[in-house]
């Protein structure tokens, strides 16, 4: 099985990641044809999935795929949109997509990106992948567009948050350690699950103290600083950070899992709603607080839904 991380790039050489990177990957980045992570984002993405090395993984014997689309100054929807489509041709199950913007449903152009990225998203599904996207992280209910654009202080308009905002995908929250949902992740009806995204813990708020422990730990480019993870001693190469950018590989890396033990067991390929059935229905419950209730089926939960295969 194999996930293409659609997103900055990797770090190739990483020790923990060398050898699951599969052949595929492409930059779509006008001018920069190499999959090399600049900012760190995708090789965090992608140890979240399969690293296998000092750091495990959730799912460290599955392939990953780099798509480019990311960098320094961000990245343009038609890039993903293409890199969606070739992953699709490329043959990988699983789709990452923990990136996302906001769209105007009342602007010509922005609109037409929406129904883009649905029509690329749907195609995927048509060819068996499952598309996961991630929340956001801007504490916002995302329901209803009208209401989005006052959250974000727009006037008059109405925005949609693309591609995990769109019910075409499967939107990932995130919760925390306790599996509280988290202030800063994204809400609504059409969020589908959450998974751990980490925070900086209970004494950050009042008295600006990080405890790792509440971060999530996972690779980072050898060739980059990381200020978190070298204040507590970690070598290059590790770092820790949160966000639903962290929750979405999680749940990545569980379809992973449920697809590969399902061909071992069965000997057979799930659908994209049966991978989606296994997930739902051993989802750990999140709580009935308004924001809670708009925060999907619950939290994935690997264990259980490997259990479930076996058992059926």
């Amino acid at each position: 099985v194999t996930v293409a991380i659609i997103d900055s790039g990797i770090d190739p050489n990483h020790p923990d990641l060398k050898n699951n990177i599969v052949a595929g990957g492409k930059s779509f980045i006008p001018g920069d044809e190499s999959i090399n992570d600049n900012t760190g984002h995708g090789t965090m993405v992608a140890g979240i999935i399969a690293a296998n090395g000092d750091l495990k993984g959730i799912a460290p014997n599955t392939g990953i795929a780099p798509y480019k689309v990311l960098n320094s100054e961000g990245g343009q929807s038609t890039w993903v949109i293409k890199a969606i489509i070739q992953a699709v041709d490329d043959g990988h199950e699983i789709i990452n997509l923990s990136l996302g913007t906001f769209l105007s449903l009342k602007n010509k152009e922005e609109k037409a990106l929406i129904k883009a990225y649905n029509r690329a998203i749907n195609y995927a599904h048509k060819k068996g992948a499952l598309v996961v996207a991630s929340a956001g992280n801007q504490g916002i209910d995302l329901s209803n567009p009208r209401k989005v654009s006052e959250q974000l202080g727009i006037l008059n308009d109405e925005q949609k948050y693309a591609p995990g905002g769109l019910n075409s995908a499967l939107s990932v929250g995130a919760v925390d350690k306790n599996n509280k949902f988290e202030n800063y992740s994204n809400y609504g009806w059409m969020l589908d699950v959450t998974a751990p995204g980490g925070d900086f813990g209970p004494l950050y708020e009042k008295e600006g103290i990080v405890d790792v422990r509440h971060l999530i730990l996972t690779t980072y480019p050898t060739y980059l600083p990381n200020y978190i993870a070298e204040n507590g001693d970690l070598p290059r190469g590790y770092e820790f950070s949160y966000g639903t950018s962290l929750s979405t590989p999680t749940v990545s890396a569980v379809a992973a899992l449920i697809l590969t033990e399902y061909k071992e067991e069965k000997s057979k390929n799930l659908s994209i709603d049966e991978i989606q059935n296994i997930m739902y229905q051993t989802t750990l419950k999140v709580g009935t607080n308004r924001k809670e209730k708009l925060s999907g089926r619950g939290t994935v939960d690997a264990y259980e839904a490997l259990k479930l295969i076996n058992n059926k």
